[in-house]
């Protein structure tokens, strides 16, 4: 057998091949999928948030359109049901009683 300059036929648990070289540990690689995955949760939530924001302006603008349509159609029908009463203010002189509980 021939002998190489450097090796010996001692075995050693010590081996330098590429496998056994020393790696840092990978788990910035799983905070970084941890992190995107909860980044692109925030911005499908935002989004619907975001539609959920302009389908209440809808609703609310609805709303008051009722509102005001309601209070037109009151005071249409008040106008003609009592003319008179529009001036008519409270008496002064009111009686009044205390009541103990």
């Amino acid at each position: 057998m021939k002998s190489k300059r450097g090796y010996s036929q001692i075995k050693s648990p010590i081996k330098s091949n590429m496998t056994t070289k020393y790696r840092p540990k990978r788990r910035d690689y799983l905070e970084i999928f941890i992190l995107e995955k909860h980044k692109s949760r925030m911005i499908q939530e935002r989004s619907n948030l975001g539609c959920r924001v302009n389908q209440i302006d809808q609703d609310i603008e609805k709303i008051n359109k009722s509102i005001e349509q309601l209070r037109q159609e009151i005071d249409h029908e008040v106008g003609h049901a009592l003319p008179m009463e529009r001036g008519v203010q409270a008496p002064k002189n009111l009686k009044k009683m205390t009541v103990t509980y």
